[in-house]
């Protein structure tokens, strides 16, 4: 599964990278309990306030510095659990997923086929990771065979460019479904990544 694939290949380099670089963060280590707190946005204590009285969470800053929990951590490691993945991320939204994901995993070579309906919040990230999409028919199969058959014969041999391709499960604004079976099988046959 993840293990071999070009995703986690992907992962394993950018990883060896921010190593050698001291550029490797440990979301863990923003779990703190500090008696004075100067990195956080809480400068009047009220979230720790909160906390004390109410039994509440409140971040206090970002996770990578001050705003971590040992409750999302432990979320990440039951979620990760239920999908046998070796590691589970949380967002605060899906938005912030959708611009976080694309950003972490995509690289300006990569060929991203997008259904033409798919989220704002999708272009956003695309925008922001530097890539720029392709678009098929909304919900045609046919139209994207014949556009993944393209980015592939585009794909220069030993780039590192990987093709994704990106749906909604249910369409938001139309409650439309995606035929994910058939685009799954098309990916597949392609050498496409899927990410729904």
């Amino acid at each position: 599964m993840l293990e071999n694939s070009v995703l986690a290949q992907r992962f394993e380099r950018l990883l060896d990278w921010r190593r050698r670089n001291g550029a490797l963060r440990d979301l863990a280590k923003g779990v703190k309990n500090l008696p004075i707190d100067f990195a956080s946005n809480d400068y009047l204590g009220l979230a720790r306030a909160h906390r004390r009285i109410a039994g509440g969470a409140g971040s206090t800053g970002s996770r990578l510095l001050t705003g971590g929990s040992a409750q999302a951590l432990n979320l990440e490691a039951k979620i990760a659990d239920f999908h046998a993945a070796p590691a589970a991320l949380l967002f605060n939204s899906g938005y912030d997923a959708n611009v976080g994901w694309a950003q972490a995993v995509l690289r300006a070579n990569d060929r991203v086929l997008c259904d033409a309906e798919i989220h704002a919040s999708i272009h956003d990230g695309l925008r922001l990771a530097g890539v720029t999409p392709t678009f098929f028919a909304h919900n045609d199969t046919d139209d994207l065979a014949g556009k993944l058959q393209s980015a592939k014969a585009q794909l220069n041999a030993g780039s590192g460019a990987t093709i994704f391709v990106l749906v909604e499960s249910v369409y938001s604004m139309s409650g439309q479904v995606c035929p994910l079976l058939a685009v799954s099988e098309l990916c597949e046959q392609h050498g496409a990544l899927l990410m729904v």
